[in-house]
């Protein structure tokens, strides 16, 4: 039987993810080595999905895709100071201690595939 890929296991996820954050991120940082924006984006949107489909209650689809999307870039972050020193604990210290702007080339690959502007207002 062939292998999954994650975003067909995020597609089919029910109650749990069915992936880890490790394996999205290593994930992220093969679409960005092999400049697969496509594949990005459509693990970004089964993500995104997966998180509007289990939602709670009180908040709303529009605050779900700001957090998925939030939840993506940080991810991409530490995935940024992995690629930089295959050093997990350092990519994880570095995506809470660094500004938020301070973006490496896996986070603003993710940003461009997605078109998301973290720091701009008016898509905040």
């Amino acid at each position: 039987m062939a292998k999954q890929t994650i975003t067909k296991i995020i597609r089919k996820a029910k109650k749990y993810l069915g992936v880890s954050s490790q394996e999205i991120m290593n994930q992220m940082i093969e679409f960005y080595k092999l400049k697969n924006s496509d594949g990005m984006k459509q693990m970004f949107e089964a993500y995104k999905n997966w998180e509007i489909r289990r939602r709670a209650g009180s908040r709303t689809i529009e605050e779900t895709i700001k957090l998925s999307k939030k939840n993506f870039d940080f991810v991409a972050r530490i995935a940024d100071g992995y690629l930089n020193n295959k050093d997990i604990e350092v990519g994880l210290y570095q995506a809470v201690q660094l500004p938020k702007n301070a973006s490496g080339p896996v986070s603003q690959f993710y940003r461009k595939a997605i078109d998301y502007h973290p720091f701009d207002p008016s898509m905040n």
